[in-house]
């Protein structure tokens, strides 16, 4: 789903021309920060590394309770029925969650610069879900930069080792949740059409971060608080650059579709590994091992191919 605008000669051109390169920032500042959500949740799993649900439930109580704020200001005048997008709004949420429990899980098995370019796995089989169960069609040479941006996935599964094959198991899984969220972010901002776009985006977001913060507000009266709490300070951070990298993602879905957007999202690779040796040269090496130089060349040229996937995927939108 693009966003929808009149094509009135010379000004509609310009006018779809710097809506395009609005949602590009957008999914460049979604993989911005995840980047760094992916640190600050690695430093919570090697601290509490068979509690991590700990950092989901408070993280996504933070997020709820921020959203609920949010959603009183932007309050539409008018929703459309509400058969028409609780499906797709509880779908979003109930495939997000089970991606991110997944996510949590692989990370108590390696570090975040082999984790967030390996979720480019995601674009292949977002554009399969897409392309056969969601009506979608891509043109060859979108399929030539999907098929671009997994080859980078492989590459840079293999740099350094490879990934167990639990680890794998679970990515994979954690990936097709992740798609499929997707996919029903792009429905849900569709079924409520009748606002503008960027709204219909930022409402969809905030709605389901309230209930998926009224869900684990539920889970968190059969714990203990002040255990739950513990670690607040820890969790605030994961929470705030979640919260902006799903913002920016809902409305560079409205914006650009699904594909575009997590091929966008991709970029987080390169990032990610920038951000490895920038920690790994500060002493972190907890969170990001020293890689030796052959690996580093390996993963910048792997995480440099998803960018070009972007160009070649922009290029087949025309």
């Amino acid at each position: 789903m693009a966003l929808p605008l009149k094509n009135d000669g010379k000004n509609g051109e310009t006018s779809n021309a710097m809506t395009t390169l609005l949602g590009i920032l957008l999914g460049l500042a979604t993989a911005f920060s995840q980047c760094f959500a992916y640190v600050f949740s690695r430093m919570f799993v090697i601290k509490h590394r068979e509690a991590y649900w700990k950092l989901l439930l408070v993280s996504h109580l933070y997020m709820g309770a921020a959203s609920l704020v949010g959603i009183l200001f932007i309050w539409p005048r008018q929703l459309p029925p509400l058969q028409e997008y609780i499906i797709p709004l509880l779908a979003a949420g109930g495939f997000y969650v089970a991606a991110q429990t997944g996510l949590f899980m692989v990370m108590r098995m390696t570090n975040p610069s082999r984790i967030a370019p390996l979720l480019g796995v995601k674009i292949l089989i977002l554009a399969v879900l897409a392309t056969q169960l969601f009506g979608h069609s891509l043109s060859p040479l979108q399929w030539i930069a999907v098929l671009a941006c997994f080859t980078a996935v492989m590459t840079l599964n293999f740099s350094g080792g490879s990934l167990p094959t639990k680890a794998l198991i679970l990515l994979l899984l954690t990936c097709t949740g992740y798609s499929l969220s997707d996919l029903h972010i792009e429905k849900l901002v569709r079924a409520l059409g009748d606002l503008p776009t960027l709204h219909a985006a930022v409402w969809g977001a905030l709605a389901t971060y309230v209930l998926l913060g009224a869900l684990a507000a539920l889970i968190a009266v059969v714990t203990k608080p002040a255990e739950l709490f513990s670690e607040w300070r820890l969790s605030l951070p994961f929470s705030a650059l979640w919260m902006i990298a799903m913002l920016t993602l809902f409305i560079c879905i409205g914006i650009l579709g699904p594909v575009f957007a997590i091929i966008l999202q991709s970029s987080r690779g390169l990032m990610s590994v920038v951000l490895g040796v920038i920690l790994a040269k500060r002493g972190w090496s907890d969170i990001e091992p020293h890689l030796p130089r052959r690996v580093f060349i390996q993963r910048i040229a792997a995480a440099t191919l998803m960018i070009a996937a972007v160009a070649l995927y922009a290029l087949g939108r025309h």
